[in-house]
Formats: structure tokens, C-alpha cells, sequence
């Protein structure tokens, strides 16, 4: 009968043992928020007037830009002074000139900011990458003092290094780097870090 209560509670002594050793002490994930570099990009650097430029010609507006981290874009967000069907959204790889990802966006009222959620577009720290837009409406931000500003610019988890044009519809990169007194065009997009 001792026997018997002592391999008893002994069970039990290791029963709560291993209950108490299996409790998962790995820590929970970190989740990061979602950012949009462009409110940071145009107050840091001064950039408060904006003018809205509504054009006959087409152009393929953009930026390039860099993650200081690994994450995914899950939106892209323009807005542009008029109305305008089908405003092409290009991301593509830099170096190569590669596209990577088209969208297209509607924005069916003028000035009102729109945003297209994506399938997620994963992105590497350190690459470069630009995302353009084909429009000939857009909006050009600057100093008051019209002086001018440097590239790169470090807006949290993003890094811009250029803003690019190119006059035509095609969907072509643009390479011609605008002049460091203006910023063109109102497009970025959501970024969230992923490790």
C-alpha cells in the first residue's frame, strides 16, 4: 500500500512537472506596422507647396527607393488633380529595368487620394527599386523658397533615391532625373517589414 501511494504521487510530482515544463515560453512574433514614406518624405524636407499640373502629354512619373529592412508592399496610393481611367502603376527592379509588378487605378474624383490593395510584393534591404506612374496629371511639391533638396532621403523603413520622368505612354522606366528643386507626383505605397 506505501508502494503504492508513493509511485502514486510520484506520477503525479512528474504529471505536473511536465505540464508545467511544456508550457511554451517562445516568444509571441513581432508585428510591425504599416507605413507610407510620402507624409514623412514631404514635411521632413519641407516641401509644403504643391501645384497641381494638368497635362495634354503623358508621362511615367517616379522614385526610386531602397528598404532599409526586408517587408512587403500590400498597396499602392496616388492622387492626381483630375479625373483619369486606368492610371498604369509600374514597380520595377532598378538595375535591370525589369517590371515587376502592374497595376491600374481609377481615380474618379480630382485631388482625392486613392489606394489599391495588392497581393503582397515582397522586397529585399538594399535593393533598388522604382515605382512609376503613367499620367498627365499630377502634382509637383516644393520649398517656399524654391531652394533645393538632396537625394537620398530617409523616410522610416524607406529610402528614396531619385524622383524620374519621361515624356510618352509607353511603359517604359524613366531614367531623366527631375531637378532637386521639386518633388513630382503623389505616389507611394503601404510598406510593412517582415523580419
Amino acid at each position: 500500500m506505501k508502494t503504492i501511494k508513493k509511485t502514486s504521487l510520484l506520477i503525479l510530482f512528474l504529471g505536473i512537472t511536465l505540464v508545467s515544463c511544456n508550457k511554451d515560453d517562445s516568444p509571441s512574433p513581432t508585428v510591425y506596422p504599416e507605413e507610407n514614406f510620402l507624409p514623412s518624405l514631404l514635411s521632413s524636407n519641407g516641401l509644403s507647396e504643391t501645384t497641381p499640373v494638368i497635362n495634354d502629354s503623358q508621362y511615367e512619373i517616379g522614385i526610386s527607393f531602397k528598404p532599409k529592412v526586408n517587408g512587403k508592399i500590400n498597396a499602392i496610393v496616388i492622387k492626381i488633380p483630375d479625373v483619369q481611367s486606368a492610371v498604369r502603376v509600374t514597380i520595377w527592379d532598378k538595375q535591370t529595368a525589369t517590371v515587376i509588378k502592374t497595376e491600374f487605378i481609377d481615380c474618379n474624383s480630382a485631388g482625392v487620394e486613392y489606394s489599391k490593395v495588392i497581393s503582397d510584393l515582397n522586397v529585399t534591404k538594399d535593393k533598388e527599386y522604382l515605382i512609376s506612374m503613367n499620367t498627365n496629371d499630377y502634382f509637383i511639391h516644393k520649398k517656399l523658397d524654391n531652394s533645393s533638396f538632396t537625394y537620398p532621403i530617409i523616410s522610416n523603413n524607406i529610402t528614396i533615391t531619385g524622383s524620374y520622368s519621361l515624356l510618352g505612354a509607353l511603359q517604359t522606366m524613366p531614367t531623366a532625373a527631375n531637378p532637386l528643386i521639386f518633388f513630382v507626383g503623389d505616389l507611394s505605397f503601404n510598406f510593412k517589414q517582415t523580419e
